[in-house]
């Protein structure tokens, strides 16, 4: 039988400082659009450099300011310019959840791009590193494609520890039920392999958002 997957584009913010902060006022997405919402009620961005039809992510600084926007592949500064060192990251142009970033715990200037391959592609799970204070504050990537492991689903998420300062990352291995996360500290991330969190399909995932009280974790598939 003929299966027609259809893309539903869908913005997922991961559940943490971002909604009482401003972080994610701005996204960059598809061919070239964006929406500013520091504005009411949102306007048109029309300056994006991204060409996605899947995952992709923007971050801003606390006031709503642009600071940087991936598709899990290229990462681009405020100028809309690629970072010299913002390419070749792990991501891919089908992964439905290319890139995430996340805030590094308790430095201001250094953020994750935590990125999945297409579905059994080589990559699996990565993470990359952007400094903002490189390249006269227009931030460059510092560390890239650390593997976490392989292979992945396309999916990603990230929600707040408990203790208000860490964040849990979420993945989900290939062809498990279980899904897993990793603690982001101030002092680095750890990846802890033998934590997982049970579900209930190995079927590959179109999506994991979390529920805003952080004791929820969903999982949805286009089959």
């Amino acid at each position: 039988m003929l299966r027609l997957k259809i893309f539903i584009f869908a913005f997922i913010l991961p559940v943490f400082s971002l909604q009482a902060q401003k972080q994610g006022n701005i996204w960059y997405f598809g061919f070239g659009a964006g929406l500013d919402f520091n504005n009411t009620p949102p306007t048109a961005l029309t300056d994006g450099k991204l060409i996605t039809d899947e995952g992709c992510a923007t971050i801003c600084d606390n006031d709503g300011k642009l600071l940087f926007y991936t598709d899990g592949i290229k990462v681009w500064n405020r100028f809309h310019q690629e970072m010299p060192n913002g390419t070749g990251l792990f991501g891919d142009p089908s992964a439905t959840q290319s890139g995430v970033i996340v805030p590094y715990p308790g430095n201001s200037d250094l953020y994750y791009i935590f990125t999945v391959d297409n579905n059994l592609g080589q990559y699996g799970f990565a993470y990359s590193m952007v400094d903002m204070t490189k390249e006269t504050g227009k931030g460059d990537v510092v560390v890239k494609n650390i593997p976490m492991f392989t292979p992945s689903t396309e999916k990603i998420t990230a929600v707040q520890h408990a203790n208000g300062t860490d964040v849990w990352v979420i993945a989900k291995p290939w062809e498990t039920t279980n899904f897993t996360p990793t603690e982001l500290q101030p002092k680095g991330s750890k990846p802890n392999l033998s934590l997982v969190i049970p579900g209930s399909s190995t079927q590959d995932l179109y999506s994991i958002p979390t529920a805003t009280s952080r004791h929820r974790l969903w999982a949805t598939s286009w089959q």
